[in-house]
């Protein structure tokens, strides 16, 4: 068999498409035989194969352990497909190949992943020796086997080693991979695979943590007893000499000293930063020494830096190897920030940089002496713009944006400095402010500078500016400061730069808003300044900065004086249009979300004045060309919002106007949309409609229906877009909900049925086997108004069919809103007569439906989804229905079982997937009435008063955050780390499940019981439940359901009284403890 799958191996390498497609099929076939795994291992195992066919061989055999080796794998294909006794002889073939000193590194490394595939499901139950054997064998390996080692041990470590097994081996374990990483013999690769390794062992002591924070924190010193020196002693380490451009394209030994140099360093400072997260007060009395060191090498690397990336653009920078370790000296200096500005919480190190502060007295303190402006002179280096965003910023100005309104996912230097300064101003805003003016003083004094040095201060000053005078409640910055700032800058206006002068019109706009009105005359002059230099100046830019700062000039210039350059604003927008490309618009979603941001703030500025110029024009132009883009709508509708609200206030007269104005161009959209198929225009189109018809008046502007409903009709007749269709849905409903007398008047010019008659055919084909359950989401909300609105007497005749079919669709719909939304008209029926509604039920068949009668179909399907519903509004009247049908204490609800609490197995075993649809979940099976009442006290808020056991999850993030922030409270550190109310998502605990309540959380939530996880409560609501429960509190049929519910149902009732007093402020009547 072997020969035959070399042959197809070799087959799938060739570049006809035909044989190699044929073998792969073949091969394919083959993995139902149980020999060949054996035939894959024999393969790989023998020399005289070729390294490529050796590989093939080994990758095969991956993707087979994923699908038949065991059901525990993600990618499991149901059935095992290899005994216990081939299982053996594959693990030990393959870990020999591993192993092999003579075998070529690809095909060890390729081994090497399928040993971690297969340890990650075996080990220890099935290969106990697997981790001894590789701890023992390391030491005494070549680089090819010690890459292979160390690739398994990393998979271990992730998927397979657990915290008995961890705790068990630590000591051999980070012995090994010491003396691997201390070696200078072993190439700087595999000692830097080994510190990875290393770091790997935290993310296992943070799952140790969360259940044995001794064991956990006794684990972490042990490792540092041993690994500090060396940790520290690498991170002093000085750079070796820099290569030079050939001799990183040749790979010179020089080249490869500085890489290898690079990638151990970088692997050191993460392991560092880990320790620091995990238990900072290990490192409290090292805090301080590290933070000299990390400055020390900050700053001895700010020339190399600026050499390499920043005044040329020939080196590549994020650059990574074969093993995803970084390699570049970008990535060294990125890390070594991030660590730096980690450190700056620390106690120890806030300590003695006070202490050197103080020591400064006032006459040094904003000198080059001081040590925040040595800091803030190290960011200032590493922010300046690099040669390569220069290229590229100039090349396309959407990166520019990107960049410039932080939209981007790439970090870079300027995003870490960033950071590092909004800290460091978070701790000493006024000390920043100040340093960063001397920065600026002595950068512009000295006629040397570079452009890109004077950009790079007057970046983070912005930075500063804006995290200090941003928040609405923070004081206006000092007037005299803010001068003093302009005048150091002032020139740049005039330099032959584009990017410097596009940062001193943003600076100026973000310095000139935040003084409080003190320099009002000031921001008016320059905000002309500004867009007389978006008329004029030649670079793209420039134009778009100085509209960034517009943004800042019309949301702070008082509504008098606005007035006057709310025009000039909007010619500058339109003006800028014009020289693009509007075809090609679409492609650049940043520049058209900057002149629909800067048009939105015009425009909310002083809304009234909307009409009398081109705003809404300019509007309609870019949503136009640029639908697709999500944000740029977002940032129309709300600019549109502003409009529509405004002149809704104005009064019937001014509403009518902007209907007669924007009416037309938004019919005109949807028929462009419906002729070329662009739904993002439709769609935006519709969300504007939405918003129009929203913000009516008591009635409609005569003609608004004739206008708008031929082309709502022609949507909901047609096969589009469901959010189409919910939108012509939802803007129907609003119509009859401001005006029914002209709605019902109206009457289609094409079929010459009436208002009425249309929504009728309107709900049927929405509630119709055609239409897909997303298009169908507000069909229940139209249904709910059109029986409020409508002539009962017209109606009679037609609810028995509607509620069958309604019926019907709630049986069989799977989307959430569309299932509330049908609910909703049961709901709605239970208020207005709940018996009425259950005798109709109860004799409704349901065709071709196994549920029994409409009322079991329909109780079940309502009970099951209620703890699912949203909106105040739709959860009050869920539960106002629920309440009514409960008191009618029907027996016929006695007689129909539902689905109950979730039976909870008395089990630590993790339950996979596959065994899930084995062992599926259990529910209890309770009546309708008892589910009725659960689901009535789980809209009951948490009790508030102290001590209760359902304040337990109220704010679950807080309570994660109060947990992690006593994780170092007995060594007096907690204020080491700022940000340890975030869920690391990326930390190993989380991805496993391992945070803190996690347990308790899912199964309430499994059960249904923690439903004000994500509810918004109001004092209506609450009054509601608390009327209710004081009504039945003393009947015989709710004293013998009560025992049945469980303990923390009964807390939330026995709350209630102080829940509604917390939520409403006033005294109520105890409510009476069962």
């Amino acid at each position: 068999m072997e020969e035959h799958v070399l042959a197809l191996l070799s087959a799938t390498q060739l570049p006809e498409a035909s044989p190699r497609k044929d073998a792969e099929s073949q091969l394919e076939q083959l993995h139902t035989n149980e020999q060949f795994p054996c035939a894959l291992v024999s393969i790989a195992s023998h020399h005289l194969v070729a390294t490529n066919n050796r590989q093939a061989a080994l990758n095969l055999l991956k993707i087979f352990v994923q699908r038949s080796w065991s059901e525990s794998l993600l990618g499991f294909h149901g059935q095992v497909r290899v005994n216990d006794t081939i299982k053996d002889e594959i693990r030990r073939k393959v870990y020999a190949i591993v192993i092999d000193e003579d075998a070529d590194p690809k095909v060890t490394a390729a081994a090497s992943a399928v040993v971690s595939k297969i340890a990650s499901v075996d080990y220890p139950d099935a290969w106990p020796d697997l981790l001894s054997n590789l701890l023992s064998q390391a030491p005494r390996s070549n680089d090819g086997q010690l890459h292979g080692i160390l690739t398994v041990l990393v998979e271990l470590l992730q998927d397979a080693l657990d915290e008995t097994a961890y705790a068990a081996n630590s000591k051999e374990l980070l012995t090994c991979l010491h003396n691997i990483a201390v070696d200078d013999a072993r190439k700087p690769t595999l000692r830097a695979l080994a510190v990875l390794v290393f770091r790997s062992c935290f993310d296992t002591i943070e799952m140790i943590k969360q259940g044995d924070k001794s064991t956990a924190r006794q684990l972490t010193q042990d490792a540092l007893d041993m690994w500090l020196p060396f940790l520290v002693g690498y991170l002093k380490l000085e750079m070796p000499a820099t290569p030079s451009k050939a001799d990183e394209d040749e790979g010179t030994p020089v080249a490869s000293t500085w890489r290898g140099v690079i990638m151990l360093k970088i692997r050191v400072i993460s392991v560092l930063a880990r320790i620091q997260n995990l238990f900072p007060s290990l490192l409290g009395s090292y805090a301080w020494d590290l933070f000299i060191t990390a400055w020390e090498c900050l700053r001895a690397h700010a020339q190399t830096y600026r050499a390499l990336y920043t005044e040329a653009d020939d080196r590549q920078g994020k650059l990574t190897d074969s093993n995803n370790l970084q390699y570049t000296f970008d990535f060294l200096t990125l890390e070594e920030l991030d660590y730096l500005h980690g450190l700056l919480n620390a106690p120890q190190v806030k300590k003695g940089l006070s202490s050197q502060w103080e020591s400064l007295g006032e006459a040094n303190q904003y000198t080059e002496a001081s040590w925040i402006v040595q800091v803030l002179s190290n960011l200032v280096d590493y922010a300046c713009i690099t040669a390569e965003d220069e290229v590229m910023w100039e090349m396309d100005i959407n990166i520019f944006l990107v960049e410039e309104t932080s939209a981007t996912e790439n970090y870079t230097h300027r995003a870490a400095c960033t950071s590092f300064a909004r800290r460091l101003c978070g701790w000493l805003p006024q000390q920043t402010l100040g340093s960063l003016l001397f920065c600026m003083k002595t950068v512009f004094d000295n006629g040397n500078s570079d452009w890109r040095v004077k950009e790079s201060v007057m970046f983070l000053l912005q930075q500063v500016f804006e995290e200090i005078y941003y928040d609405p409640l923070a004081e206006a910055s000092n007037p005299d400061f803010d001068n003093a700032c302009l005048d150091v800058f002032r020139g740049v206006f005039s330099d032959g730069n584009d990017l410097l002068r596009g940062r001193g019109h943003i600076l100026a706009g973000t310095i000139i808003t935040s003084a409080g009105g003190a320099l009002l005359g000031t921001a008016i002059e320059s905000a002309k300044h500004s867009l007389s230099t978006c008329q004029s100046d030649s670079s793209e830019i420039v134009k778009l900065c100085c509209l960034r700062a517009m943004q800042d000039y019309v949301k702070t210039i008082p509504v008098p004086e606005v007035l006057g350059i709310q025009r000039e604003t909007i010619n500058a927008i339109s003006t800028v249009l014009q020289s693009q490309d509007l075809n090609d618009l679409d492609n650049y979603e940043e520049l058209t979300a900057t002149l629909v941001e800067t048009l939105r703030d015009a425009i909310i500025a002083d809304a009234k004045s909307s009409l009398q110029h081109h705003a809404l024009t300019v509007l309609f132009t870019i949503i136009q060309y640029s639908a697709s883009s999500l944000l740029t709508s977002e940032l129309a509708e709300e600019a549109f919002k502003a409009i529509v609200e405004v002149m809704s206030d104005e009064g019937e007269v001014a509403y009518a106007e902007l209907c007669t104005n924007v009416l037309p161009t938004l019919m005109g959209a949807l028929d462009v949309a419906g002729m070329t198929s662009k739904e993002d225009l439709g769609l935006i189109a519709m969300s504007m409609l939405v918003l129009l018809t929203e913000h009516n008046h008591d009635r409609l502007p005569e003609g608004f229906v004739s206008v708008v409903m031929p082309k709502i009709c022609r949507i909901l007749f047609t096969d589009t877009a469901s959010e189409l269709h919910e939108k012509a849905t939802v803007i129907i409903q609003l119509m009859l909900f401001h005006d029914a007398q002209q709605v019902f008047s109206w009457q289609d010019p094409q079929i010459g049925k009436g208002g009425l008659e249309m929504i009728l055919l309107i709900i049927e084909r929405l509630l119709g086997p055609q239409v897909d359950d997303a298009s169908a989401a507000e069909v229940g909300s139209l249904a709910v108004e059109l029986v409020e609105k409508a002539d009962p007497e017209s109606l009679r005749p037609l609810m028995p069919s509607l509620l069958n079919v309604t019926a019907f669709r709630l049986t069989t719909a799977t989307h959430e809103p569309l299932i509330q939304s049908l609910t909703l008209i049961f709901a709605h029926l239970a208020v207005v007569d709940a018996q009425q509604l259950l005798d109709f039920l109860s004799i409704t068949q349901i065709q071709g439906h196994d549920q029994g009668s409409g009322l079991e179909a329909v109780m079940r399907r309502w009970l099951e989804s209620s703890i699912y519903f949203v909106g105040a509004k739709n959860i009050r009247q869920n539960i106002l229905a629920l309440a009514n049908i409960y008191k009618l204490h029907d027996a016929r609800l006695s007689n129909i079982y539902v689905q109950g609490d979730l039976i909870v197995e008395n089990t630590s075993r993790i339950k996979t997937r596959s065994m899930a649809k084995k062992e599926p979940d259990q529910y209890q099976m309770i009546t309708v009435q008892m589910k009725i009442l659960k689901v009535l006290v789980s809209e009951i808020p948490p009790d508030p008063s102290p001590g209760s056991g359902s304040l337990k999850h109220t704010k679950f993030r807080d309570s994660y955050k109060g947990q992690e922030n006593d994780s170092d409270e007995e060594d007096g550190d907690e204020d080491w780390e700022d940000d340890n109310d975030f869920l690391d998502l990326a930390s190993a605990s989380v991805r496993e499940g391992n945070f803190p309540q996690a347990d308790s959380v899912m199964t309430e939530l499994m059960n249904g019981s923690v439903t004000h996880f994500s509810r918004d409560y109001n004092k209506e609501t609450q009054s509601l439940l608390l009327e209710f429960f004081r009504l039945i509190a003393q009947q015989p049929e709710f004293q013998a359901q009560y025992p049945f519910l469980t303990e923390q149902e009964k807390q939330k009732l026995e709350g209630l009284e102080r829940t509604s007093q917390a939520m409403n402020g006033f005294q109520l009547d105890a409510v009476h403890s069962t």
